[in-house]
């Protein structure tokens, strides 16, 4: 994946998506099953989508392993 450059407002959206997974994993297992998720890509191609969506609810995408 390119470099991409992240505002403030992206990164805090990032974050708030980790911190839900990892309370969701019980902080086991998380920053693995993020990193290997579309979930940045996604981001990246449909922020408007992405935003659509809270983070609990992209937490909930991921730890299903609902990528595409």
């Amino acid at each position: 994946m390119e470099q991409v450059r992240w505002s403030e407002i992206d990164l805090d959206f990032i974050e708030g998506v980790k911190n839900a997974l990892r309370r969701k994993m019980n902080g086991v297992g998380y920053e693995e099953k993020f990193q290997a998720s579309d979930f940045l890509v996604r981001f990246k191609e449909e922020p408007l989508y992405i935003y659509h969506f809270d983070e609990a609810y992209w937490a909930e995408y991921i730890f299903k392993g609902d990528v595409e």
